[in-house]
């Protein structure tokens, strides 16, 4: 991987995408709290995100599929950078609102969500496929401490050049990314497919019937989708545990959030040892296991260093399940296919999401964070043994190959 300048410099610009994200997370809610200081217009702002990933995961699969990937990818980040400077420049101007903002929001979330796609899908167009779990440990490495120093460095940014002038700072980042893409040089097809509007939308659906024609896929789909209803409103109520319930201090919960990275990075050095030693399906599920028992056990915990550790475990469970599932579409989807495979998948496994977010919310307020992490944990507990009756549990795309392959001739 190391020789292998073209794969570096994907990892690279992952790195420079997720530190520029960093610094626009964290100054988004900012700008719409200074013009409205509405949790109602949070609460908007959050499910135009949902909406941007919805529409991403339906038709970017089918964009990524028709275009040349690092194409995509420029094109992505351009945009970006042009999106990011409207902000200060109509601030300056004095005609940015809120609603403007909200506006200018989403279509970045949807450009966030493409680069996502487009970025774990030209990886086995570089690199060969027994080196694809290597690759994928690299990637989540660079992601994870990306995701570490990100937020350090938004704060410093924010403090130093305020809240709109910090923007130029990701409009920078932005410009970076763009000449670290520019770099990659690998042996690419130059894809000449009808891209029009009506082209996408039936390559969209294409797509989407292919991700549930194979068993394996279907089944995988399913269980992620089960998976995230438990996970996601418990994740993101993890915060409000800290803040609300324990008056946990800054410092300790930027403590807590690096031991959660820290687990990001040991996935990710793990990860080819798992792919080696473990069959895929059973790895899947151990880990699973351990998200589950993260959950509950922090359910009742209340010193931050415990906490700390069992976030560590938790985003070190999530980031390992995630790299399986690549892995299988990366090592067996065909190349044409692969976007939208992605995305098929990402759509339908986040679909209750919002409905998992929504429960945590009303069920912290009312209840508190105990009974989110319980439910939580026990619906991935619940569905792991509900799958453990499927075939899926039998399942090892180290070695799959009659479906895909069978599938994939058909194609051809």
């Amino acid at each position: 991987m190391i020789k292998n300048r073209a794969f570096l410099f994907v990892v690279s610009s992952n790195f420079i995408h997720k530190l520029t994200e960093n610094i626009y997370d964290l100054v988004l809610p900012l700008l719409i709290l200074y013009f409205t200081n509405s949790p109602i217009l949070m609460g908007v702002c959050y499910a135009l995100g949902f909406l941007a990933d919805f529409l991403a995961a339906y038709f970017g699969g089918a964009v990524i599929d028709s275009y040349n990937r690092k194409k995509v990818l420029i094109f992505i980040s351009i945009s970006q950078a042009f999106l990011i400077s409207l902000i200060p420049i109509f601030h300056e101007l004095q005609i940015l609102t809120a609603p403007l903002v909200l506006f200018i929001a989403f279509f970045i979330d949807l450009l966030i969500a493409m680069y996502g796609l487009t970025d774990i899908s030209i990886i086995p167009e570089i690199v060969k496929k027994s080196d694809l779990p290597s690759a994928n440990s690299f990637s989540q490495i660079a992601l994870s401490i990306a995701t570490s120093i990100g937020p350090s460095i938004a704060g410093l940014s924010l403090t130093i050049f305020g809240l709109f002038n910090s923007l130029w700072f990701t409009f920078l980042g932005f410009l970076i990314l763009i000449f670290s893409l520019k770099l990659i040089n690998y042996s690419d097809k130059e894809i000449t497919a009808a891209a029009t509007p009506k082209e996408i939308l039936r390559k969209s659906f294409e797509g989407l019937k292919y991700t549930l024609s194979i068993k394996v896929y279907k089944l995988l789909t399913l269980w992620n989708l089960f998976i995230n209803l438990g996970l996601t409103g418990a994740v993101l109520m993890i915060m409000f545990k800290l803040k609300e319930e324990l008056h946990i201090t800054e410092t300790q919960i930027g403590f807590i959030y690096t031991l959660s990275a820290a687990g990001g990075i040991i996935s990710g050095v793990i990860l080819p040892y798992v792919h080696r030693f473990f069959k895929s399906a059973h790895a899947l599920f151990i880990s699973s296991f351990m998200t589950a028992l993260s959950l509950l056990i922090l359910a009742h915990s209340d010193h931050w260093l415990i906490i700390g550790i069992l976030n560590s475990i938790l985003m070190g469970s999530i980031g390992l399940n995630s790299r399986l599932v690549s892995l299988l579409f990366q090592t067996h989807v065909p190349a044409d296919y692969l976007g939208r495979v992605f995305s098929g998948s990402r759509l339908i496994s986040t679909l209750l999401a919002p409905l998992s977010v929504l429960a945590a919310g009303y069920f912290s307020h009312k209840l508190g964070t105990l009974h989110v992490f319980q439910a939580g944990s026990f619906i991935i507990i619940l569905t792991n043994i509900v799958f453990l009756f499927t075939s899926l549990r039998n399942e090892d795309w180290r070695l799959l190959k009659e479906e895909s392959d069978i599938k994939n001739k058909k194609l051809v």
